[in-house]
């Protein structure tokens, strides 16, 4: 019988070996984050939404500005957060 339909093979390169591991990842996980990343997207997420409904409801320079200021945390924030949790998943 074949493999698990289920199972997705990720590789991965490893520079300290120089060779390639091979990971089993199950439906529903994520191959390039994990726990950490989701809760973090999750809130940066919702705080980015939040300012967004805020400039929609009361259009004004201010809540523009904190649309803006939103963005420019939003956005670095995540990456940094994806970065670090994806090299914590490969140590």
């Amino acid at each position: 019988m074949g493999a698990d339909p289920f199972v997705v093979h990720v590789a991965r390169l490893r520079r300290s070996h120089g060779d390639a591991v091979l990971h089993e990842v199950r439906r529903g996980e994520v191959a390039l984050a994990g726990g950490p990343y989701r809760i973090a997207a999750l809130l940066l997420s919702l705080g980015y939404l939040a300012a967004a409904v805020r400039f929609v409801v009361h259009e004004s320079r201010e809540t523009a500005r904190g649309l803006l200021y939103s963005s420019l945390v939003y956005l670095p924030t995540l990456l940094a957060v994806l970065t670090w949790d994806h090299l914590r998943l490969l140590s």
